[in-house]
């Protein structure tokens, strides 16, 4: 685009979209972030060119990033109308930091771990040309202290900090991502930052990101991929400052599998490509993973050639670590994502049979956490729904419903309202009666569930069998 977009008549004229596309791309983003209360009549745009009307703040972001991400360059609220005015909880952090300092990476972290506190916060996901903004940054950021060899460890306590953050990563497997636990971590992140801030070393920032890592995947557990995107990228950027290969491989995979579940997942291939791209040689069982997560990402974007084709390497690297604990976990993950893909794509009903299998066989297998027992089992309940297995899937739900009274996790929380909603409404035999019942009663004993924004797809799920039309997505 060679001149700024002036105004929002110029802006739809270059997108080259009718009032009621806008409006439906508006809608998908809002559901996106968990805004849907937020979502606009497909006739509104009409009013805002022909009679000059101004939405509201959230509805001018929403539009913004909608025509960012489409024209491929970025896009303000002011430009469409100049005089209305975006702040708050829209605007509170910026997507790619301006500290070229680790003393400047501290203090964003400081101000993103007290947002995540607040009850109020609220952070939208990047459209993928911000996101892609972003990566480049913490790729080419210009510290001013970077590390060097001759700087040693900052403190003999990083080892003991190190072994705290894989008991919190331990403790998130167990109990999930409940509000205690994420705030605890943010305290200790927002610390651990500040004494990086003072002496930066190697060590010190790897560590410092190892912890924003696992915040951001807590942050995408409880359902507020803002939060977890930031973490992440902050994390990143650590990592880059400390030339730690491994760990930035990780840390962009981790972010496609977040974005995967964001209003542009496209973008999530572009990550993980670039994740198995920069994972150093040898680190088999890690680029296991990232292919895990490219084939997560077609999946999201119903691609059924690119989700067969990675599904043929990752089955030539699982033979690779088949006797490594993680193989059960990248199993299921696959199995995860052949699942999301016959809900994008209704041609894909074909992957459906091996997903189940997988997921029956290893779910209960006591090798994965507890959180990823309950994760994987509400998957495979959808799965068994997705093929007319009701039956089965009411017994699925019965298994780790128990698991339902310890785990707090969003993801799951969403889970379980959607299979529920789904079984009330079959509830014709023994077995889904009994399974509701099994529901109802975890339900009263559950506490009260804070888990922050629940993000939707930004694609409405398409039933893959033709006997299911009409049911309601469950996931």
């Amino acid at each position: 685009m060679d001149a700024e977009v002036n105004g929002l008549a110029d802006a739809f004229h270059r997108a080259a979209i009718t009032p009621r596309q806008f409006a439906t791309k508006i809608n998908e983003w809002m559901s996106a972030q968990g805004l849907a209360r937020d979502r606009i009549h497909q006739t509104t745009p009409y009013s805002w060119l022909r009679e000059g009307r101004r939405p509201r703040p959230i509805t001018a972001y929403a539009a913004a990033a909608v025509l960012s991400d489409h024209l491929g360059v970025p896009i303000t609220a002011s430009q469409l109308w100049p005089d209305i005015e975006v702040g708050g909880r829209l605007e509170r952090l910026p997507m790619v930091a301006v500290a070229r300092s680790v003393k400047g990476e501290a203090q964003t972290l400081r101000e993103l771990t007290a947002a995540a506190a607040s009850r109020a916060g609220h952070l939208r996901m990047s459209t993928s040309m911000e996101l892609a903004v972003a990566v480049e940054a913490a790729a080419g950021e210009g510290w001013k202290e970077r590390p060097g060899e001759e700087q040693e460890d900052s403190t003999p306590l990083l080892p003991l900090v190190a072994a705290h953050t894989s008991g919190l990563r331990e403790l998130f497997g167990t109990v999930g991502s409940d509000r205690v636990t994420r705030h605890y971590a943010g305290a200790e992140l927002s610390a651990l930052a500040a004494v990086a801030a003072e002496v930066p070393a190697s060590d010190t920032l790897v560590v410092v990101a190892d912890l924003a890592h696992l915040l951001g995947e807590m942050e995408f557990d409880a359902g507020r991929n803002g939060f977890a995107e930031r973490y992440l990228l902050s994390a990143l950027r650590l990592r880059y400052a400390a030339a730690d290969h491994v760990g930035i491989a990780a840390t962009l995979g981790t972010l496609a599998e977040v974005v995967c579940n964001g209003p542009q997942p496209e973008a999530a291939r572009k990550l993980a490509t670039r994740a198995i791209g920069l994972c150093p040689r040898g680190e088999t069982l890690l680029r296991a993973r990232l292919l895990t997560r490219a084939a997560m990402a077609a999946a999201a974007n119903g691609d059924v050639r690119d989700f067969s084709a990675m599904a043929q390497v990752i089955s030539g690297h699982l033979r690779m670590v088949d006797d490594h604990p993680e193989r059960n976990r990248l199993t299921v993950e696959s199995a995860h994502a052949a699942t999301l893909l016959a809900r994008r794509n209704p041609d894909a009903a074909e992957f459906l049979g091996s997903a189940v299998d997988v997921l029956s066989r290893v779910c209960p297998n006591s090798s994965l956490s507890a959180r990823e027992r309950l994760f994987y089992g509400l998957v495979l309940a959808e799965a068994q729904i997705m093929t007319d297995a009701v039956d089965e899937a009411a017994t699925t739900v019965r298994a780790v419903s128990p698991l339902l009274v310890t785990v707090r996790s969003g993801r799951c929380e969403r889970l379980r309202r959607h299979l529920r909603e789904y079984l009330i409404r079959q509830a014709r035999t023994p077995a889904v009666a009994d399974a509701i019942a099994d529901l109802e009663q975890v339900i009263g004993a559950q506490p009260r569930l804070r888990t922050g924004t629940i993000t939707t797809p930004s694609v409405p799920p398409h039933r893959p069998v033709a006997s299911n039309r009409g049911v309601r997505d469950v996931a």
